[in-house]
């Protein structure tokens, strides 16, 4: 087969989508266990082949972060497309949080520093996410953040102000829901809040399913679990502040006060 000629021994399933599977394998190149997301170009959408996916890949290439999932390397054939990625083995944070409950603040504060710390780099490099949840950040054995997904990620240039519906309702900043147009890197910041708001409250700030509670949501009526502190309540009300231009940057967010305790 195509991934056994380019050294790479399938394993097992580790998941799939509608149009993906994703394989555990062991790679005689690398020398280490890998996972390899293989897309079927007939199920997957056009955009998704022509656009989304080849600047997943250059995203991919771009970015050299110890919290980033690696990209090995790509191989296309007629009908499929094997991304060979980094192997993050302690599953990704949703399950984490499911399985743990109610984090501690202190291990909530360590990954979303990690978090912090990858997304200034990233916004640094000018690349927006676009659609940062908790099934895309994953934690390698040591428990060591890693994120990933970078198909809806683009690069922005000189302004920041992007068009496309990207990420998920749950996560989504209320400009993007309003369809207006929308500076990436303050959406990406909201998206983190509701991230911190999940792993500090082990459930989603604002459902994840009813659209019109979505668009009214109200940052200032969050409920916190009564363990949150209040230097950590005040920064996630920071993050999702209705108006994107009065959240915090990433590089901003190096330098709270709870992030540095």
């Amino acid at each position: 087969t195509t991934l056994e000629l380019h050294g790479y021994t399938v394993m097992r399933n580790l998941g799939e989508g509608a149009f993906a599977k994703v394989k555990l394998a062991k790679s005689k190149k690398h020398n280490c266990h890998v996972a390899i997301k293989i897309i079927d170009k007939r199920k997957a959408p056009k955009d998704y082949i022509y656009k989304f996916l080849p600047r997943e890949i250059r995203v991919m290439h771009k970015l050299n972060h110890p919290n980033v999932i690696q990209l090995y390397e790509a191989i296309e054939t007629e009908t499929k497309v094997y991304l060979i990625l980094e192997l993050a083995e302690g599953g990704d944070l949703l399950e984490y949080i499911n399985k743990n409950a109610l984090l501690p603040e202190e291990r909530a504060r360590v990954i979303f520093c990690q978090f912090v710390a990858t997304m200034a780099y990233c916004h640094k490099e000018r690349v927006v996410h676009r659609d940062l949840k908790c099934e895309n950040l994953l934690l390698d054995a040591n428990g060591r953040l890693k994120i990933t997904d970078f198909g809806f990620a683009c690069n922005t240039h000189k302004t920041n102000i992007l068009q496309t519906f990207c990420g998920s309702y749950a996560y989504c900043s209320p400009e993007i829901l309003r369809g207006d147009l929308y500076d990436g890197q303050a959406s990406d910041i909201w998206s983190m809040g509701v991230v911190l708001y999940a792993l500090v409250c082990a459930r989603l700030p604002f459902g994840d399913d009813d659209l019109r509670a979505i668009m009214n949501r109200e940052p200032r009526k969050l409920r916190f679990s009564k363990k949150t502190s209040k230097e950590c309540r005040e920064l996630i009300r920071k993050m999702l502040a209705l108006d994107e231009k009065k959240r915090p940057t990433a590089e901003e967010l190096l330098h709270e006060p709870w992030c540095k305790e």
